[in-house]
């Protein structure tokens, strides 16, 4: 019985690569949102300047957050219907 708990389901497995680009794009406005961020912070800007980046970074990892609980509908199923939507 334990062994049955640890495997991994059936159609879980890595992502399909297109859901992997989508999802990096997300990650890499993050990264430039936060080096904004950083940039404004040691550039003295005002307390208004850094709360509208912070806003930014916050809606950006927010739109990640919604992206990844699109692609996983069902934890259960891993990454989605990978082979399904490619025919296979």
């Amino acid at each position: 019985m334990e062994q049955a708990r640890n495997r991994d389901p059936p159609s879980s497995g890595p992502p399909c690569p297109e859901r992997v680009n989508v999802l990096m794009q997300r990650l890499r406005r993050i990264e430039g949102q936060a080096r904004g961020l950083q940039k404004r912070l040691e550039e003295g800007r005002s307390f208004a300047e850094l709360l509208t980046q912070l806003r930014a970074t916050r809606k950006a990892m927010d739109s990640l957050v919604r992206a990844l609980l699109v692609e996983v509908p069902r934890p259960l199923q891993g990454w989605g219907f990978c082979g399904a939507a490619r025919g296979g």
